[in-house]
């Protein structure tokens, strides 16, 4: 999936986005809305700078293609939401992606390279409607595969279980070369590993894990002395 460059209101540009009026830097934040400022729209940019937009004018802009994908499935019960997080493992390891458990229908599907469905996600409500929306906007939803139907990666052989897009290689995310998500080495293989008790799985090099676990770890200790 390419980076498309699109003319959008004001009001629907988001960090990512590069203002073509502003080539020099992308949209780094977004400043929260002001009920003073309704019309005008505040981003800090990559390289520090502010800029205003106008709400309701038109902007053309170069928004990069998605760099993770969404996995939707049942989550109602802490045993589903486990599993769920298993299989967002799988999608993440299996596509070189960082993938999102969704568990609540607040995400904008579109800003996703692509949807995973977990088995008996028709069953789930939350599932069910961000699968619909990913159909509808021509988002790729890949449902895991019968085991006769597994495709198997064409480096490693590995089998991808969780499915693969339509067109896309079989590839499985080492043999892709993936890049770690906080340093981007490809150097030392990258594998998912989350911060935040399995809601997201970034592609970490097993340095950059190791980090963020000593600073995770320091963090707790720093809370845990100010509550005291």
């Amino acid at each position: 999936m390419a980076d498309a460059q699109l003319t959008v209101l004001g009001s629907a540009i988001r960090p990512g986005d590069t203002i073509l009026r502003y080539p020099t830097a992308t949209v780094a934040a977004v400043e929260p809305y002001r009920a003073d400022l309704k019309v005008t729209r505040t981003f800090r940019m990559a390289n520090g700078a502010w800029y205003a937009v106008d709400r309701t004018a038109e902007y053309k802009i170069v928004r990069p293609a998605p760099s993770r994908v969404l996995v939707i499935g049942p989550a109602s019960t802490a045993d589903e939401l486990r599993d769920l997080s298993a299989y967002c493992w799988d999608a993440a390891d299996q596509s070189g992606r960082t993938a999102v458990v969704a568990t609540d229908t607040d995400h904008d599907v579109t800003a996703y390279a692509a949807v995973y469905a977990a088995p008996g996600w028709m069953d789930d409500w939350t599932a069910l409607v961000l699968g619909t929306e990913a159909w509808g906007a021509g988002v790729p939803l890949v449902e895991q595969p019968t085991w006769d139907d597994v495709s198997r990666c064409t480096g490693c052989r590995l089998p991808l279980t969780v499915g693969t897009v339509d067109g896309a290689p079989n590839l499985c995310g080492p043999c892709a070369g993936t890049h770690c998500s906080w340093c981007g080495t490809d150097e030392d293989r990258a594998l998912p590993y989350s911060s935040d008790e399995g809601a997201t799985w970034d592609m970490f090099c097993r340095p950059c894990a190791r980090q963020d676990r000593r600073e995770t770890k320091r963090l707790r200790a720093v809370k845990v002395a100010k509550a005291a």
